[in-house]
């Protein structure tokens, strides 16, 4: 008997490092971008706008003890000429949401996505922060999967700025039947054919389109495809010396955005396998 045991647990343990591997290389292992084509960088001026400030409210996190620990939310832009939002987080309904998906797919967006679901709807969120939803002007999203564009479900209606390409790929019936897109979450978006959000040809750090959302510098879009096939990037320019993530490093924003966008050109030949986030 102890000798059965034994080898039903070496079994168990190798079937458990099968599955460790797998997971990594599905969801953590990503082979090295090479190097991108050098790139002009198109230095934006920036000017202080009375009244504008942004706050982060969180959703959602799990696993927060940890290094591998994930956390969603909302971005709330502040702005003399209305509120912004920037994603949306999770839906309070994502249970109701996923229930009809097979039992593979339940599984893999109740334990990865389902572990972000608000504790309390979008609305009250924003209240304890003393934002109006009603008041609100826009919503953004980065891209339309479901634990990015979920929180609409709860907030009333109002335009949300997404591109002809994210549009297309969230009425996608094979993305929705994948779960990436939630089929209830579309009904809060622009219809397919008349997109929200459009980008000129204006180069706007190494990005050669932008979009300036306010027409005064503070929050401008650039398209970051890959991910999905419309995802955009948000920088929130609160004045020319508190832009995004400058409180994290000593460096000059500039070197910052050289070395991180840099890679823009190659990651863009890539297109990265949808998955969620």
């Amino acid at each position: 008997m102890p000798r059965v045991l034994k080898r039903i647990a070496l079994v168990v343990f190798f079937l458990v490092a099968v599955m460790a591997v797998a997971l990594y290389a599905v969801y953590f292992w990503r082979a090295p971008l090479p190097a991108a084509a050098p790139h002009a960088r198109v230095a934006p001026v920036i000017s202080t706008i009375p009244g504008l400030t942004a706050c982060w409210v969180e959703t959602g996190k799990t696993f927060s003890n940890f290094s591998f620990g994930a956390t969603a939310g909302t971005i709330l832009v502040k702005h003399p000429a209305g509120d912004l939002l920037i994603d949306a987080g999770n839906s309070s309904h994502f249970d109701d949401e996923i229930r009809s998906f097979p039992l593979g797919t339940w599984l893999k967006l109740k334990f990865l996505a389902g572990q972000l679901k608000p504790q309390a709807p979008l609305p009250n969120l924003l209240r304890r922060v003393g934002e109006d939803p009603a008041k609100l002007r826009w919503v953004i999203l980065s891209h339309a999967h479901l634990d990015h564009a979920g929180g609409l479900m709860d907030l009333p209606g109002m335009p949300v700025l997404l591109t002809r390409e994210e549009l297309q790929f969230a009425n996608d019936p094979k993305v929705q039947a994948k779960g990436y897109v939630i089929a209830a979450h579309t009904q809060k978006f622009p219809l397919a054919d008349v997109p929200t959000l459009r980008f000129e040809a204006k180069p706007y750090e190494t990005f050669d389109e932008s979009a300036d959302l306010y027409k005064d510098g503070s929050v401008v879009v650039v398209p970051l495809r890959g991910h999905t096939p419309g995802s955009v990037g948000i920088f929130v320019n609160l004045s020319p010396k508190r832009r995004p993530g400058t409180r994290r490093h000593s460096r000059s924003w500039a070197q910052r955005v050289q070395e991180i966008l840099s890679r823009r050109a190659a990651e863009l030949r890539f297109r990265t396998i949808a998955r969620l986030k």
